[in-house]
């Protein structure tokens, strides 16, 4: 959790390696399924570092595309269904671009495909809506 905090950057994302100054799309959301682990197994997580990376992560959920390398199609459906899932992990169950992810589940990737089943964080969304 030490490194992780020092990998976070002021934006609440967090960088691929030290010393980096720009937060890393792909990194970010596994750092914060790595915290939501260590939440639920107990572990004392500083409330700052999770709500910037929850803004953060929602930042990017809403523009994947702030990214030059992230304007296609394929790569924002990725990007988001990565933040998504982080979101939920850390508790912000929101059902925000769901469809887009949806829609663009042909184009993933078979690694993204059998990392992430967009079907069954589809059905849980629907499942937990209050």
């Amino acid at each position: 959790l030490e490194r992780l905090r020092k990998l976070q950057l002021p934006d609440g994302g967090f960088a691929s390696l030290p010393g980096e100054k720009t937060s890393d799309p792909f990194v970010s959301p596994y750092a914060a399924q790595a915290i939501a682990t260590a939440q639920t197994a107990g572990f004392d997580i500083d409330a700052k570092m999770v709500n910037r990376l929850k803004t953060y992560l929602q930042k990017l959920l809403a523009n994947p595309s702030q990214y030059d390398f992230c304007k296609e199609s394929p790569c924002k459906e990725r990007v988001r269904l990565e933040a998504a899932i982080a979101l939920a992990q850390l508790g912000n169950k929101q059902n925000d671009f769901l469809a887009d992810i949806y829609n663009g589940r042909d184009r993933f990737d078979l690694v993204t495909k059998g990392e992430n089943s967009y079907q069954s964080i589809a059905r849980n969304r629907l499942r937990n809506r209050t």
